[in-house]
């Protein structure tokens, strides 16, 4: 397996996904706290509970939705890239199906964990030293990257593939 695919492959402690928390670990802490002017407290607090939430979703889809049957992933992952040019495109940039179809597990979790609390971590320490487009950077990579998140969300749910009865049949 070659390094770039070993380094996509979510379900390790440390991915290429891992940069994606602490990147936006770090635009997140930038965002709420010095455009919003939310309290660091408060600001830390929505973000570790905003990226529970969401590992939260990862480990329910794995464990409950897949049983951590690998034989079911790999068939979900076959139905995305058969059915959906957005993921086939996303293929050939070297990004998989890793937004919304597991693997993932306990280390993942943390490893993502780690990652965010880290790039909060650099937000914080840089907090007095952040420009003002600097700040518009963050916004704007943030909502195209959510944006493209979301249309992968879609495009996993329009296929069944988070639907537990849908799931058990591949």
């Amino acid at each position: 397996m070659s390094l770039l695919v070993e380094l996509m492959t979510d379900g390790k402690p440390i991915s290429i996904w891992s940069m994606t928390h602490l990147l936006f670990g770090y635009f997140f802490f930038v965002i709420l706290h010095n455009y919003f002017k939310i309290s660091v407290t408060k600001t830390i607090i929505i973000l570790v509970i905003l990226h529970a939430i969401y590992e939260w979703k990862d480990f329910y889809v794995t464990y409950f939705i897949y049983d951590n049957d690998e034989r079911k992933m790999n068939a979900a992952h076959e139905i995305v890239y058969e059915n959906s040019y957005y993921f086939r495109y996303l293929s050939k940039l070297g990004i998989g199906a890793g937004f919304h179809l597991p693997p993932n597990n306990i280390n993942n979790t943390i490893g993502d964990t780690l990652f965010q609390l880290l790039g909060i971590w650099i937000g914080y320490y840089f907090k007095n030293n952040i420009s003002n487009s600097t700040i518009q950077f963050a916004i704007w990579v943030s909502i195209i990257y959510w944006l493209l998140v979301l249309i992968a969300y879609i495009q996993v749910i329009s296929l069944n593939l988070h639907n537990k009865t849908f799931v058990d049949k591949l």
